[in-house]
């Protein structure tokens, strides 16, 4: 990082992310920082009173291999001396001019201003500046086209068209934006913000807040400190981008799933769009519906260090997390237990229960009674803990979408596997080997036959010295061994 100063003169300085560049006197023309989908990287412009009228600019990143735009340079952070307050700037929409002094900044994309007293204000604080002429509202004030009214309850804002800035109160409100780039800043309390039409920026603040960043190029601001005991939640479309404060950092960022979206994650899969990050020992969290954000996608997770990274890589890796299972326990009853898309565990205890795993890798214990395991296609790993000794209890192991010609059998160890060829899913039986209690007295396949557990063997030595018909093979092909093809044909009825 490089500290580059100008002259008296009209100067030309050129930086980059994490320089600081002192103009000086004269009218100068800077440029430097950059910001894109992949990072966030302002260059800090000191300005002093009578520093001139100084030019910052801004121009198109192009990369790629089509040498499409990819970000802008242009990306400042504003410092100002001693004798510059907030109250003596006059802001428009691409310049900084000055009530009672000359001199004026123009062009480039602000990202804060700082001022000698200490105040720094962010993106929100410089929207409020230039739209209002003002720091922030008074507590509990929330403000719409500049009126300003007071408020300890909770409020519902619905915005128009034009660039709107509201802030809420401490309570629990609801702010919708209209067809302009708002500014929605939701204070204390568990908000709902949608930002709808329009480039938004918004900042949920303290308490567990639902931000709609899905439509146009929304920016989401979240600090340390923000997110309640659930978590903020925002849902992302391709172009949203997250921002966050100091303190939560990429290196203690922890992918997972949040308590709350979990019973969906069972019953419904995990397709990736639902997943949470959280920060600081999970103090801080956020959880994303990311339904909107597609492999292609700019959506960025942007950290203020400047280290980003892409919502689409953070969704992809939630795609490879493993569904939380259910732990499901059935009574001395006959139950019926269903897993869902977890790794589950299913107990039946006493009783003839039927347990049907779903998909994941599923522990399946079906205790006293006979019991009925259902294997379904895209199970996964299944593994069946049987102990019934009562001699009249018959347990089945029924496949229901697996014919009797898809099942591969084999002996590891103590335990029997049964395969269903052409695919990845197996199920285990424990201890098949180890104790006839250990066993199921069916196998059912879906074509209507059944094998007795005492042909199992049979299938077993027959398909030994065999391997499986490859992944995409689901039928026993025409040059199968004849060995195989017979102890098929006379083990299953």
């Amino acid at each position: 990082m490089a500290y580059i100063t100008g002259t008296s003169g009209a100067d030309s300085l050129t930086g980059v992310g994490g320089d600081t560049v002192e103009g000086g006197l004269g009218d100068d023309t800077i440029s430097g920082g950059a910001y894109s989908a992949e990072s966030v990287s302002p260059m800090a412009v000191r300005y002093n009173l009578g520093d001139g009228a100084d030019t910052l600019l801004t121009s198109p990143i192009l990369g790629g291999k089509l040498n499409q735009v990819v970000g802008y340079s242009g990306y400042y952070d504003i410092q100002f001396g001693s004798g510059i307050a907030a109250a003596d700037l006059l802001m428009g929409e691409s310049s900084i001019g000055f009530k009672q002094a000359s001199g004026s900044i123009s062009g480039g994309v602000i990202h804060s201003i700082a001022f000698a007293d200490g105040l720094v204000l962010d993106e929100v604080g410089v929207r409020l500046l230039r739209d209002f002429g003002a720091v922030s509202p008074g507590p509990d004030h929330f403000l719409d086209m500049g009126a300003a009214t007071s408020t300890s309850a909770p409020h519902t804002v619905d915005m128009g068209r034009g660039n709107d800035t509201v802030w809420g109160t401490g309570q629990a409100d609801t702010l919708r934006g209209g067809a302009g780039h708002d500014v929605l800043q939701g204070k204390a309390g568990d908000d709902e913000l949608s930002g709808y039409l329009g480039d938004d920026l918004m900042a949920g603040g303290q308490g567990d807040d639902v931000i709609y960043a899905n439509y146009g190029a929304d920016t989401v601001l979240v600090d340390r400190g923000d997110t309640g005991v659930q978590g903020d939640l925002i849902e992302a479309n391709d172009l949203t981008v997250v921002r966050l404060g100091a303190g939560l950092s990429k290196s203690d960022m922890t992918l997972g799933f949040a308590p709350a979206d979990v019973p969906a994650l069972q019953n419904g899969g995990n397709d990736g769009d639902r997943f949470q990050i959280s920060f600081n020992g999970g103090a801080d969290k956020i959880r994303f519906y990311a339904r909107g954000v597609g492999p292609a996608s700019t959506a960025t997770l942007q950290f203020a260090n400047g280290e980003s990274v892409l919502l689409s890589s953070l969704k992809a890796q939630a795609l490879a997390l493993p569904v939380p299972g259910l732990s499901l326990t059935g009574t001395s009853r006959a139950d019926v237990l269903n897993g869902g898309y977890g790794n589950d565990t299913l107990q039946g205890l006493a009783g003839k229960d039927v347990l049907a795993g779903g998909q994941g890798n599923d522990l399946l214990v079906g205790g006293k009674g006979g019991d009925t395991y259902l294997v379904a296609a895209s199970g996964g790993h299944d593994t069946i803990v049987e102990n019934e000794s009562a001699w009249l209890a018959t347990d089945v192991l029924q496949f229901i979408d697996s014919s009797s010609q898809q099942l591969w059998f084999q002996r590891t160890g103590n335990d029997l596997k049964v395969s269903v060829i052409g695919t990845r899913d197996d199920v285990t039986v424990q201890g098949w080997f180890s104790s006839s209690n250990a066993r199921v007295e069916k196998i059912m396949a879906a074509d209507g036959k059944t094998l007795q557990a005492s042909k199992v063997q049979g299938l077993i030595n027959a398909m030994a010295g065999f391997a499986p018909p490859a992944e995409g093979v689901t039928t026993l092909p025409s040059d199968t061994s004849a060995t195989v093809l017979k102890a098929v044909a006379t083990s299953w009825a």
